[in-house]
């Protein structure tokens, strides 16, 4: 990964569609043995478990821009929310008034980010199922390179950990057993992005291409 980073600040890849396909095979190995496994069990102060409560929701929270704009594209169960460094408490407060999803505070306590493996400004995206599909650290998730975009709907669309063919084998399970036709449309899923930071406001505030 940091060899793709370093050709990306000289400036030797030019091509988007090259940029974005050598990065996305970096993701995949730096993932490596999360892929497809269920996140570490964190909570916030309060006691929340913030990735089971958005587990397999229609709707969450976002920013109003980003999810008109996936729903205008029929991707409408996109969740949003953000981890705010431990060592910067004093801009959730700033990062809440930006934003129309969950902000939360990562304390020494909660350790979240350490749980998760992720770093300042880094971007996780889960699938419906909550498994990891994405990580995506900074200054990749920046959405300049496109990255973040086509992940979120790369794990919106597809199955890569059985999520979706899992439910579409139950639903023809229940259609052989009422007789039911089949849909002509594709069973979509949905995806959690987890980003922490400044930074990951501001671009997530950019409507996507």
């Amino acid at each position: 990964m940091s060899r793709t980073l370093k050709h990306i600040r000289r400036g030797t890849m030019r091509s988007p569609g090259m940029l974005t396909g050598l990065l996305a095979a970096a993701l995949l190995v730096s993932v490596s043995g999360r892929f497809c496994q269920d996140p570490p069990t964190w909570r916030t102060p309060s006691g929340d478990q913030p990735m089971l409560d958005t587990r397999g929701k229609q709707q969450a929270a976002g920013l109003e821009t980003i999810r008109q704009e996936y729903i205008a594209h029929g991707r409408t169960e996109i969740s949003f929310m953000i981890v705010n460094s431990k060592e910067a408490p004093e801009q959730i407060g700033q990062l809440s008034s930006r934003t129309n999803f969950p902000v939360y505070q990562d304390t020494h306590a909660t350790n979240i980010w350490n749980k998760l493996n992720g770093g300042k400004d880094d971007v996780l995206i889960y699938d419906r199922c909550g498994k990891l599909v994405y990580f995506i650290p900074f200054p990749s998730s920046l959405l300049r390179y496109h990255l973040t975009d086509w992940a979120i709907r790369t794990a919106y669309d597809t199955d890569s950990c059985g999520c979706q063919r899992s439910i579409r084998r139950s639903r023809r399970r229940r259609r052989r057993h009422n007789h039911e036709r089949p849909h002509s449309h594709r069973s979509r899923g949905s995806a959690i992005v987890v980003g922490m930071g400044r930074s990951a406001v501001r671009d997530m505030n950019r409507t996507p291409n």
